[in-house]
């Protein structure tokens, strides 16, 4: 075999290792890229970081205050999503709904899940 056909043998399977390489990347990123919207979760987005949950109602989640304050709330649950407040606040996220939370309640305790699937 000669010096020119074994480098262009070597390059076609760069070249195809990479397609593959490439490909799988894309394939990742299309996964990531889903619209809000369609999780099958709550997610607390923080100025600390990000929290979230399966929807799974009646259930009540602490929330990590590292993450304070939480300045956006995505329901991708077909039910109400409740922040509480340590001094007896609440707050009521709509189902399917993402939102800018309020100032006055950016500092939740926990967040309940309910079975209500009317909007707020």
């Amino acid at each position: 075999m000669s010096r020119s056909t074994v480098l262009r043998s070597r390059r076609a399977r760069t070249v195809a290792a990479f397609a593959g390489v490439a490909s799988a990347a894309l394939a990742t990123t299309a996964a990531l890229a889903l619209p809000a919207s369609a999780a099958a979760n709550v997610t607390l987005i923080g100025q600390g970081g990000n929290q979230g949950a399966l929807c799974s109602p009646a259930e009540t989640h602490n929330v990590n205050t590292w993450i304070w304050p939480v300045e956006d709330l995505n329901n991708g649950c077909g039910s109400r999503v409740w922040l509480h407040g340590d001094t007896g606040w609440t707050y009521c996220v709509s189902p399917g709904h993402d939102v800018l939370v309020p100032s006055a309640y950016r500092d939740p305790i926990n967040f309940q899940i309910t079975s209500n699937k009317s909007a707020c």
